[in-house]
């Protein structure tokens, strides 16, 4: 049995990190089991506290990774996600967790910031980071280009979804249902490599 815990505190990440991985790597046939902070100890989660403070979405995805594997000693997946705008010079980019308290605020200010510009060109990129068993660092990139909308669109997904137009679709994520988005996001390019990986070079 192979076992890969989540470096997120985040559940919708969670959530979509798993149902992906579900599909890519058809977990329940094989012998892999994921797992979330939620499942370990207290003594361990309230020990996990990495720093996000770097400038990249690596050195934060490893920063993430290192952390929880110096308490699991076993496979850990980190990620790092962040939406970079063109006419912002790139922000939110590696802040966009940190950008505002609430996912609405954080719409509500890049909304603001965009007013009146022309320019709504967008990347969603994702970093993965994989720790493996022996404590030896991989990562895995996904990015997708896009449009920021004029306002909200949908009720579904989280972040910045609402606001994210992928290239190719007149919906935002927000708008999209969740098998759809699971399709054609970044964390599903950048899963689809971490699972390749798997595949290939650790016969999982």
């Amino acid at each position: 049995m192979k076992i890969i815990t989540l470096a997120t505190t985040n559940p919708h990440k969670q959530q979509e990190l798993i149902e992906i991985l579900h599909e890519i790597l058809d977990l329940g046939k094989k012998e892999i089991f994921v797992r979330t902070l939620a499942e370990l100890s207290e003594e361990i989660r309230s020990q996990y506290n990495p720093q996000e403070i770097y400038p990249t979405l690596m050195q934060n995805a490893y920063a993430k990774a290192q952390n929880l594997y110096r308490l699991v000693r076993s496979p850990v997946l980190a990620e790092d996600s962040g939406l970079f705008v063109e006419a912002l010079q790139g922000r939110p980019g590696v802040l966009s967790a940190r950008y505002a308290a609430s996912d609405e605020e954080k719409i509500v200010k890049l909304l603001a910031e965009l007013r009146g510009l022309k320019n709504r060109r967008a990347v969603f990129a994702t970093t993965l980071c994989f720790f493996d068993e022996h404590g030896h660092a991989i990562f895995f990139n996904g990015r997708i280009q896009g449009n920021i909308a004029e306002e909200a669109m949908g009720v579904g997904g989280f972040g910045y979804d609402p606001v994210f137009i992928p290239d190719g679709s007149s919906l935002s994520y927000a708008q999209m249902s969740k098998d759809k988005k699971n399709q054609i996001s970044q964390r599903r390019r950048a899963l689809e490599l971490f699972g390749n990986y798997l595949k290939k070079f650790l016969q999982y």
